[in-house]
């Protein structure tokens, strides 16, 4: 277990990562981190419980920055290679929609409001 938990955090700290914080509301309603992988084009979600990759999900060119909705249910990941946001329904772990960005858009933070109605 120790070795996995070295590889897991080698891996965390030299991958170009955004890690996004969940507020405690989110905790109660799921119980994974994601963790956007720039260099690989996915999306890691973690438990935190053991610190273990429950699943990758695929997505466009440079994801770095993410937001989770409140609820836990839908994941925000802007990918800065294509100045668009990918949104990911975490139940199924799959892109559901794409949202445009204006062109050359690098966006480099998200954040979702406390309603979750404000990306």
């Amino acid at each position: 277990m120790l070795s996995f938990q070295n590889s897991l955090t080698h891996w965390i700290s030299s991958a170009l990562v955004a890690l996004t914080v969940l507020s405690v509301e989110s905790l109660h309603a799921q119980s994974f981190a994601y963790v956007a992988k720039a260099g690989s084009n996915t999306v890691a979600v973690v438990n935190p419980a053991d610190n273990s990759i429950a699943a990758q999900i695929s997505v466009p060119s440079g994801p770095t920055p993410l937001a989770v909705k409140p609820d836990g249910n839908t994941i925000y990941v802007a990918s800065s290679n294509l100045s668009n946001v990918s949104v990911i329904d975490a139940a199924s772990r799959s892109i559901t929609a794409t949202i445009s960005l204006p062109v050359g858009a690098q966006p480099t933070i998200m954040a979702v409001s406390p309603n979750g109605s404000l990306l």
